[in-house]
């Protein structure tokens, strides 16, 4: 899904940026502890609800994100649990009153069949009354009929080591499958370049509420963004809380 990524150019690439965790906070209060995040990556959600006194389990395929991850709970002694695992299987033995997919990362489940395991997996570790809340894009389709041979700006930011980082990126999508594949370029000030290969599945809102109603969820609320608006065409996401029927 992702070659050639690690911890430190994903916490490049998204500094500062915190605009779902307040949503997040709100749901870590309503449901409590402990939390089960999935794809925790390098912990920007759940180091930030960490860091208010939730009990964190953090579960993250790729070591290299979860190097970075462990760096920062050491340092600033969080109650965070990390473990190597993949979202679509996992047994941790424990059961959560809330699990946490942020962050698009369900676009990561590239077919059915990922994304049922993925559900069975976490309705076996949802405690009683437990929930499932996960964020997902509205797919758009100006960025998915781009030319898929011209680079479009995507941010600039500067690395630890002081450099200037340009990334732009480029997509092509694969409509028979519903796969976006997103090229990253990166550009740094001292003349290092190099590109990530990104995979993501497009979900559309009326599939992704038929497959998880088939799949024996029910959808409590579906919000259009951070801020708890009802959905509607033109909402930038698909915010979604669930439980097993």
């Amino acid at each position: 899904m992702v070659k050639n990524y690690d911890g430190a150019v994903y916490d490049g690439r998204f500094q500062g940026y915190d605009a779902d965790l307040g949503f997040w906070r709100e749901q870590a209060q309503r449901f409590g502890d402990p939390i089960l995040e999935l794809a925790f990556g390098t912990g920007r959600v759940g180091l930030a609800l960490a860091r208010e006194g939730h009990t964190i389990f953090g579960l993250e395929l790729q070591e290299t994100m979860l190097t970075r991850a462990r760096q920062k709970v050491e340092e600033e002694n969080l109650d965070v649990t990390l473990i190597q695992g993949d979202m679509r299987d996992f047994r941790l033995g424990k059961k959560f009153p809330l699990i946490i997919l942020p962050f698009n990362s369900l676009a990561h489940l590239l077919s059915y069949e990922d994304l049922g395991k993925m559900l069975q997996s976490v309705a076996a570790h949802l405690a009683p009354g437990g929930r499932f809340v996960f964020d997902y894009l509205n797919p758009s389709l100006e960025i998915l009929s781009r030319d898929p041979e011209r680079w479009f700006p995507s941010t600039e930011y500067t690395d630890e080591k002081g450099r200037k980082v340009v990334v732009k990126e480029k997509t092509r999508y694969d409509a028979a499958n519903q796969i976006n594949r997103v090229t990253m370029h990166y550009s740094y000030q001292d003349g290092q370049e190099f590109e990530d290969d990104i995979l993501m599945r497009m979900y559309y809102p009326q599939e992704l509420k038929a497959l998880l109603d088939w799949s024996g969820w029910e959808i409590e609320d579906r919000m259009g963004d951070f801020s708890g608006s009802k959905f509607a065409s033109e909402s930038p996401k698909q915010i979604v809380i669930c439980f097993p029927r």
